[in-house]
């Protein structure tokens, strides 16, 4: 048969052997450190007090503390230049700050559900009892073992309204906003 191609019979392909370059590799050298030493040249919250000689990672240090001005590379002479100021770290405030930011950050987390009857349907709904803040105190305990007292709470008016809204809790220097979800019951 002229033109018309024939059936010939393949030998089966041989696997190739994968090589060793293929793939992630170890090698020998030592890894990176991933940390740098840094001196404080204010207080920040969760790393320390203005002063103090500490190591955060690289990127925090270079995107974050370096273009704030919150700190400068741990040389000799920014050591001496800070000597004053780590003299007179006290602990204590240190302590303070970081418990602070753990509040923070924990408040910040946290969504106090609040259940209300509702005398007017519609347009607006409008709840029997406004939601204050001893309520709002009350149930903060009561649904996530958090304690505050009332007059930590900014709250201008009592909620008389569905809806979630957010209510600032003053923490020393710190304002958080606290999620407040307010249902129909």
């Amino acid at each position: 048969m002229r033109g018309y191609a024939t059936k010939k019979t393949a030998a089966p392909a041989k696997a190739k052997p994968k090589s060793k370059a293929s793939g992630p590799q170890k090698s020998n050298k030592p890894v990176k450190n991933k940390k740098i030493k840094i001196v404080l040249t204010s207080d920040v919250p969760s790393v320390g007090v203005k002063g103090e000689d500490v190591e955060v990672a690289k990127g925090f240090a270079r995107n974050y503390l370096f273009p704030q001005k919150l700190a400068v590379y741990c040389t000799e002479e920014n050591l001496k230049l800070y000597e004053a100021d780590r003299a007179n770290i006290d602990y204590e405030k240190r302590q303070k700050l970081q418990e602070l930011a753990k509040a923070k950050k924990r408040l910040s987390k946290v969504e106090v559900l609040m259940k209300r009857q509702i005398i007017q349907v519609q347009p607006e709904q409008i709840l029997h009892a406004p939601v204050t803040a001893d309520n709002i105190v009350e149930k903060l305990w009561l649904q996530h073992k958090i304690q505050l007292a009332k007059d930590q709470l900014d709250l201008e008016a009592p909620i008389s309204q569905l809806g979630t809204f957010s209510v600032p809790v003053k923490l020393e220097d710190i304002d958080v906003p606290l999620k407040v979800r307010v249902q129909a019951r």
